[in-house]
């Protein structure tokens, strides 16, 4: 097998494949004619043989010559490594005709003469570029026609047989001269088919690039928009809010100092100053909680999601004691995922079922989990006062807020805050909910690598 492979790459690097652009109908033409050449070697030297036995028991010495003369220029097509791709193609084609003219000549139509005649046009359309289809079949007709004269001078060798005469020959040569016009006109269509499939790949592998190009590009300019966003945030967190600090301090002073001799305007104006600086210190807060959802600094680990409602409930347990909230929770599973995210997440949903209450009834809120279609569906249902369905989508963008901060405070960044996680982590979330009747929220968390 070694052998068999080293004889073919050889024969493939003496017709300089590697030459020739693969996106190239001429590419696969040499080839194909390197594969000709490859399998034709050393089926002639199989069949030389018995052919030259054949020849020289019948006393046709000069098809012995022939035969030899052919296998040798085979030979020499295959391994002499000088010749150019084009003197090897011309040479193969004479090599056949040559065979084919003598093989008519010395016995006729009873002999494979017309065979190997039909098959060096096939080999000429094949490997020869095809504005030069047509050549082998006008060829083969002016092969066929000078026979045709040869015959009527009464001077072949195969006199005797029963096509020696014009007639008989032309019906018999009609078919090769019909299929050699024929094959002329639809094989090139192949190969020109095969040469726009082969440009429309290119010219698409050139789109493919230039839009990889355009992406890399993008890609890179979104990086360095994320680097200024993410250096604005550290700005924002923490240049922004001294001015805040100072306001409220300030307002403070003021109203301590001159409470006694301000008015009821006054001290509505220094609470409306001071309730606004808080709001936009809890704004910028939220933000920077926002922007620093994508950065990939967290590693996954095992969560137990029942502590992390432990913790949540801790947090949050002054208001669930302010408004005699519930929160039912058990069955929780563990998972082996990014713990801060959804510690997050949850607080947020907890926060919201706990700021958007009915108020005449007290809070109940419960968290359950449920494996499906390999991942967790985690939900969290409240008793509070529901959204409408046509809100559904409102309700998780950034600062949309569905009722005025009177009623109920807030950024109205929780939602929002809490679909860029589920989008970082390429998870799901989404609502069901009817207006006055409380809400369930409903988020995937497909383990990461194996579960306990």
């Amino acid at each position: 097998m070694g052998i068999w492979k080293r004889y073919k790459q050889h024969i493939k690097n003496n017709f300089c494949l590697d030459q020739i652009p693969i996106n190239d109908v001429a590419y696969w033409k040499t080839r194909l004619f390197a594969n000709a050449i490859i399998y034709t070697l050393p089926l002639s030297l199989i069949a030389y043989i018995p052919g030259v036995y054949y020849s020289w028991h019948l006393g046709l010495y000069s098809l012995v010559l022939i035969d030899t003369l052919a296998v040798l220029l085979i030979f020499l097509i295959g391994f002499l490594p000088t010749l150019s791709l084009q003197l090897r193609k011309a040479l193969f084609v004479f090599c056949v005709y040559f065979i084919a003219v003598t093989f008519v000549w010395l016995i006729g139509t009873s002999g494979p003469g017309l065979l190997y005649m039909l098959a060096a046009s096939y080999f000429c359309i094949l490997i020869f570029p095809n504005q030069y289809a047509f050549y082998p079949a006008f060829i083969n007709l002016a092969i066929c026609l000078l026979t045709a004269i040869i015959i009527s001078m009464n001077i072949l060798p195969w006199k005797e047989s029963p096509t020696h005469n014009v007639s008989e020959w032309f019906a018999v040569c009609t078919n090769l001269i019909f299929l050699g016009f024929i094959s002329s006109a639809l094989i090139p269509r192949v190969f020109n088919s095969l040469d726009r499939a082969l440009r429309m790949e290119q010219e698409m592998r050139m789109e493919r690039d230039r839009q990889n190009l355009m992406l890399e590009k993008t890609l890179e300019d979104l990086k360095v928009k994320n680097q200024e966003l993410e250096q604005f945030a550290f700005i924002a967190s923490h240049d922004l809010q001294e001015p805040l600090r100072m306001i409220t301090s300030f307002l403070g002073q003021i109203e301590k100092k001159y409470g006694d001799i301000l008015d009821d305007k006054g001290r509505q104006y220094i609470y409306f100053a001071s309730d606004g600086a808080k709001r936009m210190r809890q704004i910028i807060l939220d933000l920077l909680e926002y922007s620093r959802i994508d950065q990939n600094r967290f590693k996954p680990e095992f969560v137990d999601i029942g502590l992390l409602m432990e913790e949540i409930c801790i947090l949050h347990s002054k208001t669930i004691e302010e408004k005699s909230a519930s929160i039912h929770y058990q069955d929780l599973p563990v998972i082996h995922h990014y713990r801060a995210p959804l510690f997050q997440v949850l607080q947020n949903l907890i926060s919201n079922a706990l700021k958007y209450s009915h108020p005449e009834r007290k809070p109940d809120i419960a968290v359950s989990a449920i494996w499906k279609d390999k991942a967790w569906v985690i939900s969290v249902q409240d008793n509070g006062i529901g959204i409408e369905p046509a809100y559904f989508d409102k309700i998780f963008v950034l600062f949309e807020r569905l009722h005025s901060k009177h009623e109920y405070g807030g950024t109205g960044m929780g939602l929002a805050i809490v679909k860029k996680v589920m989008d970082s982590l390429q998870e799901r979330i989404w609502v069901e909910s009817e207006n006055g009747q409380g809400a369930v929220f409903h988020f995937t968390i497909e383990p990461i690598g194996s579960e306990v």
